[in-house]
C-alpha cells in the first residue's frame, strides 16, 4: 500500500510485507477472509525527517457477489498498529460498491474512512494534521 496527502503535508507512505490470508466463507454469493503481515513502513511529511518502523498489518474483507464482474459491493478493514506499542495505530475503513455499465467500462462509488492516532509532536510539527479523515468518492473504472 502506498499513498500521500497534501492536506495534511504527507509526502509518501509506503508498507511492504508479506503475510497469511485465511478464508472464513468463500462462495459465489459470499467472500469473508482474514490476513495479517509484519510489514516495514516509510513515512515522509513536508519538512521532517523519514520515518520507518515496524507494523502489523490486519485486514478484513468481505464482499457480496465476489466473482461477479457485473455487480459487487466490498468492503475492507485494516488495523495497522506499530509492533510493540498498540496505542500506536492506523485504521482505514472502506465501502464500495462496483457496477459494470457497457463492455469493459464501470462506475465506482465508496466511502472511506481513515483515523491515525498520532503523537503529540505531530500536531505540534503539523498544524493541518487531524486524526479522522473522510472520503466520498465516485470513480469510472475501465477492465482491460
Amino acid at each position: 500500500m502506498s499513498d500521500f496527502n497534501r492536506i495534511t503535508l504527507l509526502e509518501h507512505r509506503n508498507g511492504t510485507g508479506a503475510g497469511v490470508k485465511l478464508f472464513l466463507i468463500r462462495n459465489n454469493y459470499l467472500l469473508i477472509d482474514l490476513s495479517g503481515a509484519p510489514i516495514l513502513q516509510y513515512e515522509k511529511y513536508e519538512e521532517n525527517e523519514a520515518v520507518k518502523d515496524w507494523r502489523w498489518s490486519i485486514r478484513g474483507r468481505a464482499e457480496l457477489f465476489p466473482f461477479d464482474e457485473d455487480f459487487s459491493i466490498r468492503y475492507f478493514i485494516y488495523y495497522i498498529p506499530v509492533i510493540g506499542d498498540h496505542n500506536k495505530y492506523r485504521t482505514i475503513q472502506d465501502l464500495f460498491f462496483s457496477k459494470k455499465i457497457a463492455g469493459s467500462l464501470g462506475i465506482r462509488a465508496g466511502y472511506r474512512r481513515e483515523f491515525n492516532t498520532y503523537d503529540e509532536k505531530a500536531f505540534i510539527e503539523n498544524p493541518l494534521l487531524k486524526k479522522t479523515d473522510s472520503t466520498t468518492y465516485i470513480q469510472a473504472t475501465l477492465s482491460l
